[in-house]
């Protein structure tokens, strides 16, 4: 090697040396500034969890895991009969019980009960006006059977349904389609028709003009049978449904495995209305859809955080980094940068309270499991794990860290 080679190795080196240094200073600094976050909820835990709020008690379980034994006094905090469980035990709430399942999940609880009690809150989503779709490619005439009586109804070359059906079905505002009686949601609709046809439910809200088309489409050959029921649902609490519970609970549900796709026409038709609530991450979760996508990294993000909600930008960033747990963006990226730049985090370590901190330790650097740790399917993950979100995901149904103060559940 001549002298000029070597001056360009020695130089090539130096600068693969120096950027090294410059990468495990960067890792070193942020894991200080991650450690202070997880010390700050341990230090205002203290030695008795249950001094704490029920939320505060939620959001550092979701964050540190059982320390001080957080669990017991959510379990505490919790109404619990008849194989049912919710939170808070004076007033139970949907939002409330959702995000107190996930932390027993986190912390490797039983959920069963908390999953009892969201599920016994669902209900038809009457918020939502339905309408009845019926087309052929021809003039046709339809019978339509509910309640045990039949109706005809004529279905004309222009495609409109020439009469209503009875008390339950009328002709929509357009004139295409036949609108179901807020009475009438929960019955069953069986269609035939003389003629090949197609059969759908629609649905909106009630202060909206988007119309959206359910995802079942029953196509049948003339005098065959199609049958129809509103079985879109949402979270109640009383006999109104509540959007920002069902957002939470069917985030929950899903998280630990359960069928959520019920409740997506509801949470979608209102998220227009709603948008400070963020509904996108919870939608995007629920669906991987590209539209919810585009929002979550359209104007939201502000460059190194999400702020959208009144709940602030600490929270906001954990509800857009926990949708985007299964990617590494250029969006996350910065965000996570700019939490562990060492000017966003309390002297204490917080980030703002123990609510945000906890939850942007679980959104952003949940915990890591024995075994594989990201996935496409069930299959890519441990045995008792599955895939959420990308990542294999514990299902607790165990006390392991019971009577042990400072076990971490992971």
């Amino acid at each position: 090697m001549n002298k000029r080679g070597a001056l360009l190795f020695i130089s090539s080196l130096l600068i693969i040396l120096l950027i090294l240094n410059v990468s495990a200073q960067s890792t070193d600094e942020n894991q200080t500034q991650l450690d202070k976050a997880y010390q700050c909820i341990k230090d205002k835990v203290g030695d008795d969890c249950s001094q704490l709020t029920l939320e505060e008690q939620t959001f550092s379980l979701l964050g540190v895991g059982n320390y001080k034994d957080c669990k017991n006094s959510i379990l505490t905090n919790s109404l619990d009969q008849n194989e049912q469980q919710c939170w808070p035990k004076t007033s139970c709430k949907v939002k409330d019980t959702a995000i107190a399942l996930l932390a027993l999940e986190r912390a490797g609880g039983n959920t069963d009960k908390a999953k009892n009690w969201l599920l016994n809150q669902s209900k038809v989503a009457s918020d939502l006006i339905w309408y009845l779709q019926i087309e052929s490619s021809q003039a046709t005439t339809c019978n339509i059977k509910y309640d045990n009586a039949n109706h005809n109804v004529n279905i004309q070359e222009n495609k409109k349904p020439a009469s209503g059906a009875g008390n339950c079905l009328s002709i929509s505002e357009n004139g295409y389609w036949l609108k179901l009686s807020a009475s009438c949601l929960e019955k069953e609709y069986t269609i035939s028709c003389d003629k090949d046809f197609t059969t759908t439910l629609l649905y909106k809200s009630q202060d909206s003009p988007t119309i959206h088309v359910s995802q079942n489409i029953n196509s049948e050959v003339a005098q065959g049978e199609s049958i129809e029921k509103v079985s879109y649902k949402c979270f109640r609490e009383g006999t109104a449904c509540t959007y920002e519970g069902s957002l939470w609970a069917a985030t929950a549900l899903y998280i630990i495995g359960f069928d959520t796709d019920p409740y997506i026409p509801y949470l979608t038709s209102f998220a227009e209305d709603k948008e400070t609530l963020f509904p996108e991450t919870f939608l995007y979760i629920l669906t991987g859809s590209d539209e919810h996508l585009s929002v979550i990294l359209g104007n939201s993000f502000k460059g190194e955080f999400w702020k959208v909600s009144a709940y602030g930008k600490f929270y906001d960033t954990a509800l857009a980094l926990l949708s985007l747990q299964s990617q590494e963006t250029s969006e996350t990226t910065a965000a996570k940068d700019y939490l562990l730049n060492g000017k966003t985090q309390n002297a204490d370590g917080c980030w703002n309270n123990i609510r945000d901190t906890g939850f942007l330790l679980y959104s952003a650097w949940p915990p890591l499991s024995e075994g594989p740790t990201s996935c496409i399917n069930d299959t890519d993950c441990a045995s008792g794990r599955q895939c959420v979100l990308g990542q294999c995901a514990v299902r607790g149904s165990g006390d392991e860290c019971d009577g042990n103060e400072d076990c971490e559940a992971n």
